[in-house]
């Protein structure tokens, strides 16, 4: 994880591939936070015939956000220099 957000998120932002959000939970000593949650947004698509609906829907693909990676806070913590 800490290498996930050291060294991907900034760079997938830059790119624009993603956004990760972060929730800190507290200072510690030094630079360092300790990190309560994130998460990560990236903009994908789906296939219309992909989805199980019997509804009507464009055949061109369908604009959606994938939430593609997340902690939570029942998963410990994890330090990252601020």
């Amino acid at each position: 994880m800490n290498i996930f957000l050291s060294r991907f998120s900034v760079k997938h932002a830059k790119l624009g591939l993603s956004k990760t959000l972060v929730l800190p939970h507290e200072k510690t000593a030094g630079n360092k936070s300790l990190i309560a949650s994130y998460y990560t947004l990236a903009a994908s698509t789906v296939s219309s015939q992909d989805l199980p609906t019997t509804q009507s829907l464009p055949r061109h693909p369908i604009p959606v956000a994938l939430l593609a990676r997340r902690l939570s806070e029942n998963a410990g913590f994890c330090q990252i220099k601020a």
